[in-house]
C-alpha cells in the first residue's frame, strides 16, 4: 500500500517575476549551464490535466538513434535543425551538454482556487534545465519550473522533471528504459484547485524480431504517484500501479503492420479498493502515402475493485492518429482516444474521452501558427456503490504563434480558451489565457 508522501511547503515571493530572480536567471546564464527544458508530453484529455494553458512544444528526450530512425509511419516531422547540424559548445568526449532557459508570462482569468470560486491571475515560469545526450543512445534531462502567481488565492511553487531514457541491442533483441520523476503543483480540473503531486514512472520495453513478416513487443510499466494535502475539503489518494501489454505483430507490407496483444495490471491505494485489470488490443498502423498515415488501437479493459462496493467495471479504450502533410510547411492531424485513469480523488477512478484535431502552418517562411481544438469527457466511476458518479465535459482551444531568432532563440504568442462543464456543483467554469513565452536551447 502507499505512503501518502507529506510535501513541504511551497512559499514563493510574489510580485513581478524579473524582481526576484533577475540575479539567478543571469548567473545560471553566465556560467553556460541554464539547463535545458523538457516537458513529458500532456495527459491525452485536457479535461484531467491542469488549468494552466500547455507549455509551448519543447524538445522531447529521445535518444539519437531514434530521432535518426523516426517511426515508420510518422508523417508530420519537426521544423528543428537536427542535432549535429549546429555547432555543440558544450561536446565533452561523445557527451553533449544542451543548456536551455525559457520564461512564460500568462494572463489568465476565471480560474477556479477552489470549487465555484474564480479568480483572475498573471502566472509566470522561468524554466532552466539541461538535456544531456550520452552517447548514441541515452538522454537525461532536468527541468525545474519555477511558477509564480499575482493572485493570492493560489501557492507559488517549484515543479521538477527528471528524465533518463534510452536502449541497447542485442542479435534480434531491441530493449529499452524509460525512467522519470515529477513534482508539480498546480490547479486541476478535477479538484478544483491545487493539488501537490510526486510521480515516479518507470518503462521496460523488449522488441524481438522473429522473422521478416513477425516480431514481438513486450512491455512493463511501473507507475507511482503520490497526491499531499486536502483539495478543497476533497479527500484525496495516492496510487502505486504495475502492468504489462504485450503485442504480437505482423507486417503484411512495408506500409502495413497489424498487432494483437493483451496484458494486465495491479492498482494499489492507500485510501481506495485496490484494483485488478485486464486488457486485450488489436492494433494497425498503415501508411497510405508519404504524406498520409493512420495508426490506431483499440481493445477492453475488464476492472475488478476489491472490497465492498463496486465489484467490477468493462469499459472499451481505444487511440487514433491521423496525420496528414499535403505540404512541407503545412501538417494536420486528427486524434481520439479513450483510457481508464487513476483520479487523484479518492474512491474515484476515471474513463477519459478526447477528441481533437490540429494544424500546423508556416507564414511568410518565418512564423509558425500552431492551432488545435478538443472536445473530452471525463467520467469519474465511483468505486464505492455509495458515492455520486461524476461526468465532465471539456472544450478548449489554443492557438501559437512563433518565430525564431539568433539561430537557437523562439519567441511564442499564446492564447488559450477552456470550458469544463461538470455535474457536480461549483466544478463548472470558463477561463481564458493569453500571453508570450521566450526561449534559448543549444
Amino acid at each position: 500500500m502507499p505512503n501518502q508522501a507529506a510535501f513541504p511547503s511551497r512559499p514563493g515571493p510574489r510580485g513581478f517575476l524579473w524582481s526576484r530572480s533577475a540575479g539567478v536567471l543571469l548567473m545560471l546564464a553566465g556560467c553556460g549551464l541554464s539547463q535545458a527544458q523538457e516537458q513529458i508530453p500532456p495527459p491525452a484529455n485536457p479535461a484531467s490535466s491542469g488549468q494552466i494553458a500547455p507549455s509551448p512544444a519543447a524538445e522531447i528526450p529521445t535518444t539519437l538513434s531514434e530521432q535518426a530512425n523516426p517511426g515508420e509511419f510518422q508523417v508530420i516531422q519537426g521544423s528543428k535543425a537536427p542535432r549535429g547540424a549546429l555547432d555543440e559548445p558544450f561536446q565533452y568526449d561523445r557527451v553533449i551538454f544542451r543548456p536551455n532557459v525559457s520564461y512564460r508570462f500568462l494572463y489568465g482569468n476565471g480560474m477556479q482556487s477552489a470549487p465555484g470560486m474564480r479568480n483572475n491571475t498573471i502566472i509566470q515560469d522561468l524554466s532552466p534545465g539541461m538535456l544531456v545526450d550520452l552517447g548514441p543512445d541515452w538522454v537525461l534531462s532536468y527541468t525545474p519550473t519555477l511558477r509564480y502567481y499575482s493572485g493570492h488565492a493560489f501557492q507559488d511553487g517549484l515543479d521538477q522533471s527528471v528524465v533518463l531514457r534510452g536502449g541497447v541491442s542485442y542479435e534480434k533483441w531491441r530493449l529499452g528504459l524509460a525512467q522519470s520523476f515529477s513534482e508539480s503543483s498546480s490547479p486541476t480540473v478535477e479538484t478544483g484547485g491545487q493539488v501537490d503531486q510526486r510521480a515516479f514512472g518507470t518503462m521496460l520495453s523488449a522488441n524481438y524480431t522473429i522473422n521478416a513478416i513477425l516480431n514481438l513487443d513486450l512491455g512493463a510499466n511501473q507507475s507511482l504517484n503520490y497526491a499531499s494535502g486536502a483539495a478543497n475539503g476533497a479527500a484525496l489518494q495516492s496510487t502505486e500501479q504495475w502492468s504489462t501489454m504485450d503485442f504480437l505483430n505482423f507486417k503484411f507490407w512495408q506500409r502495413f503492420t497489424f498487432g494483437v496483444g493483451a496484458g494486465g495490471g495491479y492498482v494499489g491505494s492507500d485510501n481506495s479498493p485496490n484494483q485488478t485489470f485486464e486488457q486485450f488490443k488489436g492494433r494497425f498502423g498503415w501508411k497510405l502515402t508519404d504524406r498520409l498515415s493512420l495508426q490506431a488501437d483499440a481493445g477492453v479493459d475488464d476492472r475488478q475493485f476489491s472490497g465492498a462496493g463496486r465489484s467490477s467495471a468493462v469499459n472499451p479504450v481505444w487511440d487514433g492518429t491521423l496525420q496528414y502533410q499535403p505540404f512541407d510547411h503545412t501538417s494536420l492531424y486528427v486524434k481520439i482516444s479513450q483510457a481508464i485513469t487513476q483520479s487523484v480523488i479518492q474512491n474515484q477512478v476515471t474513463v477519459n474521452t478526447s477528441y481533437g484535431a490540429g494544424v500546423t502552418q508556416r507564414l511568410l517562411g518565418h512564423f509558425n501558427l500552431n492551432l488545435s481544438g478538443n472536445y473530452g469527457t471525463e467520467d469519474f466511476l465511483a468505486t464505492q456503490t455509495v458515492l455520486t458518479s461524476r461526468t465532465d465535459d471539456n472544450y478548449s482551444f489554443n492557438a501559437r504563434l512563433s518565430w525564431p531568432f539568433l539561430r537557437r532563440g523562439s519567441i511564442g504568442l499564446t492564447y488559450q480558451y477552456s470550458y469544463n462543464k461538470s455535474s457536480e456543483a461549483g466544478m463548472t467554469y470558463g477561463t481564458t489565457q493569453m500571453g508570450f513565452d521566450v526561449g534559448y536551447s543549444y
